[in-house]
């Protein structure tokens, strides 16, 4: 029986050769499919041709970017821009969930602490 792993974006159980090697994650693997990868490394591709040059901050915490490096946001689902997020902010979201119903339950435990 061969191994399997589920897709963190397309959710499908496929052999664990569809996904690219990574040293840095526990099984060795990515966590999203190739084909997914692809996906979404077109949909960032032709989004920075519509978009234009990143601003100097963060549009989420307003920081200066370290070293003018920002990512492209987008909502995985539709494939719309939404900002450019510095590292820090662009791992956090996608650690929470891109639902605000995640963002506010933090929102909530901070306010309460």
């Amino acid at each position: 029986m061969a191994i399997t792993k589920s897709c963190c974006a397309c959710k499908e159980d496929k052999p664990l050769e569809e996904f690219h090697k990574d040293s840095r994650e526990p099984d060795g693997r990515r966590p999203d499919c190739a084909d997914c990868r692809n996906k979404n490394k077109k949909i960032i591709r032709d989004l920075r041709k519509i978009v234009g040059e990143p601003p100097q901050n963060c549009q989420c915490c307003g920081r200066p970017a370290k070293n003018h490096k920002l990512s492209l946001d987008h909502d995985h689902e539709t494939g719309e821009f939404r900002g450019w997020l510095c590292q820090p902010c662009n791992r956090s979201l996608g650690i929470i969930g891109d639902d605000l119903e995640s963002v506010m339950r933090f929102v909530t435990y901070l306010t309460n602490v």
